[in-house]
């Protein structure tokens, strides 16, 4: 079975809790172009609204809150013109996959794409706070998907939402698949939304899609939600 994009690095309420085991390799335009994001086009819709004609792509782009948006914008508007490009955020509707589908800085998923989600499993299944649990899925490709992603969400006595999406920018090859996400059981207190954890029973679910989950634009599709369960015992924290 192989492990695709797998374990990859998950925020929870601006905390960093997992950390990526495969890396996604360089050199693609699509993972760059889709780290725009909804909040990244958003704001670039915005700027637009109130600047009006806009020039240029650096001059665009430069609008955007931090480095590593500034980049990937100018990379996807470079990539197209920046007519083309002012275009497609104006026609996609904040859903980032499909607007880098439209702008070809990832190629459209074919609409025959078909897996089925099987399980959801964590492991192990028990644990202290301060401890790593792995949430994984299983899954069985009969027809390759394009890009897309997968959502991870976490149920239970915790205090603050634990839940994010992760890019599949080369979607899912034919065969057994298993996909997951390691997740550090660990307090965050700092910021506007903290995140505590309280030992009880946990529920998490994971969602796989072509193209954006939920988005109603072409080549999007849902494979599939599977649910698994852990446990967390009374512990010390790790610090």
């Amino acid at each position: 079975m192989r492990i695709v994009a797998a374990i990859a690095a998950f925020a929870a309420a601006q905390a960093s809790f997992l950390e990526s085991i495969e890396p996604q390799l360089p050199g693609s335009f699509c993972s760059p172009c889709v780290q725009l994001g909804n909040q990244g086009i958003s704001t670039l819709l915005n700027y637009l609204l109130n600047a009006g004609v806009v020039s240029s792509c650096s001059k665009l782009c430069s609008h955007l809150d931090t480095k590593t948006e500034q980049t990937a914008c100018n990379l996807a508007c470079d990539l197209v013109g920046i007519k083309a490009f002012i275009t497609a955020l104006n026609h996609t509707d904040l859903d980032p996959i499909y607007f880098c589908e439209v702008i070809t800085a990832c190629p459209a998923g074919p609409d025959d794409a078909d897996a089925k989600v099987l399980k959801a499993e964590a492991s192990p299944g028990s644990v202290s706070k301060g401890d790593t649990v792995q949430l994984l899925c299983d899954l069985n490709v009969t027809k390759a998907s394009g890009v897309g992603e997968y959502r991870v969400a976490v149920r239970g006595p915790v205090q603050g939402d634990v839940g994010e999406g992760f890019l599949l920018p080369k979607g899912l090859d034919v065969g057994a698949q298993r996909l997951g996400v390691e997740l550090k059981v660990k307090d965050h207190t700092s910021g506007d939304e903290p995140v505590v954890w309280q030992p009880g029973n946990y529920e998490f679910d994971i969602e796989v899609c072509q193209g954006e989950c939920g988005s109603k634009h072409p080549h999007s599709k849902v494979f599939g939600t599977a649910t698994g369960k852990f446990t967390l015992k009374d512990g010390l924290v790790v610090v």
